[in-house]
């Protein structure tokens, strides 16, 4: 008891103040009449769960509008935070996607990039497989470029949208493995001075790390 006592003034010392901390009382030999105190705990819930995931998958775009460029791959880094005992957090993310192809002899390649940020509801945050929903608003930076050897011609456009996305993880220590589905619309670029979207939808496997 003297060492625990010694510790204590020890690891208080620097901000001036003593803490006289009482011994737990045992059951057995508690004094008559004597209410046991038991001390409070810091809750699980009060713990911030965060992660970060790293995405890789494919994407589908409008066939009539962007064939053969219409399948590309997708890349992308999400960070995510919730409460144990909140009813929703948060996500950010970044997700990078592309395709190519050559038509008569002109090499085509498009490539989008999304910054996105939302609300995110992950269930049986204590259980080993949790599933989630997600929703929020994304900025895309769309770029499309031909080139044919001797000459290379490129046009870009920004458009806001909206997401939503569901999925699965599953906990094995502190690493998550799963699958998300993800739905992009709302968007409207003008590439060449042909108006499309970028509505798209996303299907990517994940592994994310507890922070």
């Amino acid at each position: 008891m003297r060492s625990a006592i010694a510790s204590c003034v020890v690891a208080f010392v620097s901000t001036a103040c003593i803490v006289v901390t009482p011994p737990p009382a045992q059951p057995a030999v508690a004094q008559e009449g004597a209410a046991a105190v038991v001390a409070p705990q810091p809750s699980p819930a009060s713990v911030e769960r965060g992660h970060v995931t790293f995405l890789l998958g494919a994407q589908q775009l409008d066939e009539d509008d962007w064939a053969p460029t219409d399948e590309p791959i997708v890349f992308g880094v999400e960070l995510t935070q919730q409460k144990a005992d909140a009813w929703a957090g948060f996500e950010v993310g970044t997700r990078l996607a592309g395709d190519s192809a050559t038509v008569n002899g002109v090499d085509i390649s498009l490539v989008s990039w999304e910054l996105y940020g939302g609300a995110r509801r992950t269930f049986f945050t204590d259980s080993d497989l949790q599933p989630y929903i997600g929703a929020g608003i994304t900025l895309l930076l769309v770029a499309l470029e031909g080139d044919c050897g001797w000459n290379t011609t490129s046009d870009e456009d920004v458009s806001l949208g909206a997401y939503v996305h569901a999925g699965c993880s599953y906990r094995i220590d502190q690493a998550l493995l799963g699958l998300d589905v993800r739905c992009v619309g709302g968007t409207d670029v003008d590439l060449y001075g042909y108006s499309s979207d970028m509505d798209s939808t996303q299907v990517c496997l994940f592994v994310g790390f507890g922070l």
